[in-house]
């Protein structure tokens, strides 16, 4: 029997990835869905929303028959060494649980938790340590879910309307640290012993350390005047998100967190001369220039990893939102410009030019797009990377397995290190 399905399992990977929808609906898609789930409140408190759906991930990895759905089924992978080409395919800049805890949470989840790990479709989450906010989205079963949480001295009690869990020191205490309580089956601060409060609805479960928090998760779920999407940035770049292959992941980045010229400080050093940033710049384009060839300033960015599998590739994005058509397409000739120029244009944290960088993941740069939303009349700048979707086993050069969204990872650090100096406004 175990024989069996280990041959199945390998047949299945070799099987071509076929009947995959090629576009998202705008509302009815799991990124609206979540997005909708997050309050419009100031990008201070909003930081980073991080969206990722692990059923696009599996399937695109493993392939659509294959999709796992219990710990069980999971660990019988191990023999076959299929359990790490799931785990290279899983979107771990974005998705929850991290991926330091969940590989030992997996066996556990199910008791402590109420759902299996694979019961998860969609995780989205946002906001600054203690006060982030996680939604999961997926197969659950709310009775289950309960049960799990009183086993654990969780009380049920009510958030207008939805079942509230509150933990054994209230639903007020979610952050207080205890190591007697320490379980990694806990999804939600088991590490540090944690009793987050949670509230369900359908489909769906709401955490945060902080009850306000929480109770501004579920009055936007409750309530489409307060979420994010009333932003029309927000809106436009997720439609955006959508019109191509299955969106595996996505980051959201306000204004405030974009790239900008403050960026040269901060990678460069305190002791970087006057001569240096000069030579920066100028490479840039942002010495002598002519208003015409600025780039505008955008008010929020999105980095994306997109899923083409029926032309088995992979695209990496990043989109730009202007309220101003006209200030989209200037940007979009002059995002171009700088692509084109990526020989010449260095990452200043591991001095090499962006144009290695990129070939050195396998991606191809596509010409820079601009989307018009009819909805909202935002334009949004788009340029995209194209690299091999990786399916299965597939290793590199070395000999060893390769990870999924690497040319979105690259984007994702250029984020965090401050080294995305090609798109800097101006």
């Amino acid at each position: 029997m175990h024989l069996s399905r280990r041959v199945l399992l390998l047949i299945i990977l070799l099987l071509p990835l076929a009947g995959l929808a090629t576009a998202q609906e705008d509302t009815t898609s799991p990124l609206f869905e979540l997005l909708a789930t997050v309050p419009n409140m100031a990008p201070d408190n909003l930081s980073l929303i991080y969206f990722a759906d692990v059923a696009v991930a599996e399937r695109a990895r493993m392939g659509n028959a294959n999709m796992i759905t219990t710990a069980a089924q999971f660990e019988q992978l191990d023999a076959t060494g299929l359990d790490m080409v799931w785990f290279w395919g899983y979107p771990s800049s974005t998705a929850l649980p991290s991926s330091q805890y969940f590989m030992q949470g997996i066996p556990l989840y199910k008791e402590m938790m109420g759902f299996e790990l694979f019961d998860i479709e969609q995780t989205l989450y946002f906001g600054n340590p203690p006060e982030v906010g996680y939604i999961l989205k997926g197969n659950f079963d709310q009775d289950a879910i309960i049960q799990a949480y009183q086993a654990r001295d969780y009380t049920l009690e009510e958030i207008s309307g939805l079942p509230l869990l509150c933990g054994p020191a209230g639903c007020e205490n979610g952050t207080q640290i205890d190591f007697d309580r320490r379980n990694f089956g806990n999804l939600f601060g088991g590490e540090l012993g944690l009793s987050e409060p949670a509230a369900l609805a359908d489909g769906l479960i709401f955490d945060s350390r902080i009850l306000d928090r929480l109770n501004a998760i579920v009055d936007a779920y409750l309530g489409s005047d307060n979420n994010i999407l009333a932003n029309d940035a927000y809106a436009a770049s997720a439609r955006a998100l959508s019109q191509t292959g299955e969106l595996r992941q996505a980051i959201f980045v306000p204004f405030n967190q974009s790239p900008s010229v403050a960026d040269l400080a901060t990678v460069l050093g305190p002791n970087v001369t006057d001569e240096q940033r000069a030579v920066i710049e100028e490479h840039l384009g942002l010495n002598d220039r002519d208003p015409s060839e600025m780039l505008p300033l955008y008010e929020m960015m999105t980095l994306g990893d997109i899923t083409l599998p029926d032309e088995g590739v992979s695209h990496a994005v990043v989109t730009m939102a202007y309220s101003n058509p006209g200030f989209a397409e200037n940007a979009a000739e002059i995002l171009q410009q700088r692509i084109d120029n990526f020989d010449e244009l260095q990452s200043l944290a591991i001095a090499r030019s962006f144009a290695e960088v990129f070939a050195n993941r396998g991606a191809q740069p596509l010409p820079v797009s601009v989307y018009n939303d009819e909805e909202t009349g935002y334009a949004i700048v788009i340029a995209t990377w194209e690299t091999p979707l990786v399916v299965g086993t597939q290793e590199d050069e070395n000999g060893r397995l390769k990870m999924s969204g690497m040319t979105f990872r690259l984007l994702v650090d250029m984020i965090y290190r401050r080294d995305m100096m090609w798109a800097i406004p101006g």
